[in-house]
């Protein structure tokens, strides 16, 4: 290759014709890992088109620089220009699909205070996209980079539902590296939401693609490795934890993404200081400072103090190391909220109808989640007295325990993992809240209860599957309906309940009418089957004097016991109808 190099000035005396062979030379080089040569050749190419004038070319160059300078600096500072620079290029050319491509990649850029911008782009990317047809792939893109900005303000669940959406694409095309990547974004989210089964699920499906399709020259399996190792920390897994990363550190040579490997040594120093091996826990330790960028790593101090007082085994200094990293991870804690207050703001403006109770959700739950963290910091600070006390294994080992439940307690989820909305416990708890609130306000209150008629036999007929894709589009047709503070939630299988703060019996009954009609129009597809005859049945109630409201939900159980009772496919109100419950569940003979 370098003795090609040598000539190009000789071959191509056209300029455009010399930047386009260095583009290819450029990508032979990455082809071979070696990023720095290959951003060499970029930057020649860049320098050399420039002066032509916008074109083509021009974008494929700076997009090329920018994904060397991904790899080789992973800073926004250095790859974000010639993003911003490409999308400006393409709306000059009008070329729509690499304006859905430049626009995706410039949504990686934004954090922070402009988190709203990535989703802009999103937006933009999705109605040119459509508009234009331009395909599934620009469809899969635009999922994929959706599930990265939400995955970056930890909105794991709707994250997971985006790249699910990708997914299912790639399959398709039968593209197995995207297929590949997917799953390990989809096993990342799993885990974050303690959905352990799925992240099995995906995780067995990384090793099977390494089976099938792995070679020397990939990185399949140290990812495969890297999630199972991540997924059994998670589950308190110590020992098959400390198996899977060693697993995945001997192959840490196949990936070009350093910030794994990175990652990959952190979670090594976590496992073997949670088993006690502090010796192996201060090498990996070691070694994760040396590989880390002293400047943009804003625990690389806090690390380094830990480590230090490791190996002079300086008790005091662990846990005054491990407080101070609770402390900052708090505040990154409270940083990400802001931001995530920002974005579900610019989703609220952009998105649709459909999203905007989810969007109310997740802003109250905002408030309840740092309170969580700050409970969780405050019982570590009132703790460390006593570790201090015990032997040095011992106050290691308990101050990681401590670690890891704060991040548990952090990352608590109040959703339904499947369709996004609030899970049973976080609606009942809303419920009692906006009860008492409406009740001292002197408003009404009501509550729409409804039920998938005869899903056990969609189940039973068309598979599981395609009863997921039935309860999802259930809950799309019922946001589609509720607005202004309305909540929906999930309490179980096929069973929903939307809150209602200040609606009346008409206004309560007119809701549900029109959750109704909404499901009855609506169609589901899942691969090649389509589904258009689903249906629920629905009670509704509104708060009497005496009504707590268990009972309030109660008298709309029955409600729609009677809907049931009478046909299914309709709506009843219920006038005093006695109930009966134990706990805070809902008692009822209903035939589904």
């Amino acid at each position: 290759m370098d003795a090609f190099e040598s000539t190009l000035g000789d071959k191509f005396s056209e300029p455009r014709e010399l930047g386009k062979a260095l583009l290819l030379l450029g990508k032979a080089w990455e082809g071979i890992n070696d990023f720095d040569t290959a951003l060499t050749r970029a930057n020649s190419a860049v320098e050399l088109l420039e002066p032509l004038g916008t074109s083509a070319l021009l974008i494929e160059a700076l997009q090329d620089r920018s994904y060397y300078l991904y790899v080789t600096t992973g800073e926004r500072s250095s790859y974000c220009p010639d993003r911003e620079r490409t999308v400006e290029l393409s709306r000059e050319l009008e070329n729509q699909r690499l304006l859905v491509g430049q626009l995706i990649r410039r949504s990686f850029c934004f954090d922070g205070d402009d988190l709203a911008l990535g989703l802009r782009d999103l937006e933009e990317a999705l109605q040119i996209t459509v508009d234009f047809e331009l395909g599934d792939e620009a469809l899969a893109m635009v999922a994929n980079a959706r599930g990265n900005l939400f995955r970056s303000v930890e909105i794991h669940d709707r994250a997971y539902s985006a790249y699910a959406d990708a997914l299912k694409i790639w399959s398709a095309k039968d593209d197995t590296t995207d297929e590949f990547n997917m799953l390990h974004a989809l096993a990342g989210e799993a885990i974050q939401m303690g959905a352990w089964e799925l992240a099995e699920v995906h995780i067995k499906s990384m090793f099977t693609i390494d089976e099938e399709f792995g070679s020397d020259t990939t990185d399949f399996k140290f990812f495969a490795w890297f999630n199972e190792s991540r997924m059994q920390l998670a589950r308190r897994n110590y020992g098959e934890a400390a198996s899977a990363i060693d697993n995945a550190l001997n192959l840490s040579h196949t990936t070009t993404e350093r910030k794994f490997v990175r990652d990959a040594l952190l979670i090594s120093a976590e496992v073997h200081l949670m088993s006690g091996d502090i010796e192996r826990a201060q090498k990996y330790l070691s070694d994760y400072l040396g590989l880390a960028d002293h400047e943009s790593d804003p625990i690389y101090r806090i690390l380094e103090d830990l480590s230090s007082s490791l190996e002079k085994v300086d008790v005091s200094g662990v846990l005054t190391a491990m407080v101070t990293l609770r402390a900052t991870e708090a505040e990154q804690v409270y940083a990400a909220n802001n931001a995530r207050r920002r974005l579900l703001a610019a989703a609220h403006e952009n998105e649709s109808e459909r999203l905007r109770a989810e969007i109310l959700q997740r802003e109250l739950a905002l408030s309840e989640r740092g309170l969580e963290v700050a409970d969780a910091q405050a019982k570590l600070s009132r703790q460390a007295t006593t570790i201090a006390s015990l032997g040095f294994l011992l106050a290691v080992a308990a101050s990681a325990w401590l670690a890891k439940s704060l991040r548990l307690n952090r990352k608590a989820a109040h959703t339904d993992y499947l369709t996004g909305i609030a899970n049973r416990g976080r609606i009942f708890k809303l419920g009692f809240t906006l009860r008492d609130k409406m009740k001292r306000k002197g408003r009404a209150f009501s509550v729409v209860m409804f039920d998938l008629d005869h899903f056990k036999g969609i189940n039973d007929t068309q598979g599981h599957a395609m009863g997921d894709e039935v309860i999802r589009k259930t809950v799309e047709a019922a946001q589609s309906v509720l607005h202004g503070g309305q909540v929906l939630g999930r309490l179980g299988g096929e069973e929903f309940i939307a809150l209602l703060p200040g609606a009346d019996k008409e206004e309560a009954i007119l809701v549900a009418e029109n959750i109704r009609a909404a499901v009855e129009s609506a169609d589901c597809t899942y691969g090649q089957k389509n589904l258009t005859d689903f249906t629920v049945s629905i009670g509704v109630a509104t708060l009497e004097a005496e009504d707590n409201f268990q009972q309030l939900v109660n008298r709309a159980d029955s409600a729609l016991y009677s809907a049931k009772s009478a046909g299914r496919n309709r709506v009843r109100f219920a006038d005093s109808i006695p109930t009966y419950s134990t706990g805070n569940h809902v008692t009822r003979r209903t035939p589904r």
